[in-house]
């Protein structure tokens, strides 16, 4: 008769251990969000880009222009944080310098690990991507 009971212990042992670990996966799931959260913050005040353009004729200038964001997507896809910009007047040209600035016009410097990649919505077409990766 007590065999049963030590049966009965052993499997809510057995089941105890198993809610544990996932309680840790979770946590470190949670953990791992909030430092994801917190490194992409500066990210959200974004309202300006200033784009350095470099024309593809021997004889133009490099110049400076300073764009207002289009569209900032509201939320995070995985890792990914994406800003469009219109730069449509100047396809001729090559990006050589892109900062991110904030409200007040003040540089957002790109963290450490964080990486910019600029894109190309279409072919012909200037309006570019930013996409950040951590």
């Amino acid at each position: 008769m007590w065999w049963i009971l030590v049966i009965i212990i052993i499997a809510v042992v057995v089941m105890g251990s198993e809610n544990e670990g996932k309680y840790k996966e979770d946590k470190y799931k949670e953990d791992e969000q909030k430092q994801w959260e917190k490194q992409i913050a500066p990210y959200a005040r974004v309202k300006y880009a200033k784009i350095t353009y470099v024309p593809h004729s021997p004889y133009g200038e490099k110049f400076t222009l300073v764009h207002q964001i289009d569209v900032k997507t509201d939320s995070i896809y995985g890792r990914w944080y994406r800003y469009f910009v219109d730069s449509s007047a100047f396809t001729d040209c090559s990006k050589q310098r892109i900062i991110l600035l904030d409200e007040n016009k003040k540089e957002i410097p790109l963290q450490k690990n964080v990486h910019m990649m600029c894109e190309k919505l279409a072919e012909g077409c200037g309006n570019i991507v930013l996409t950040f990766d951590a």
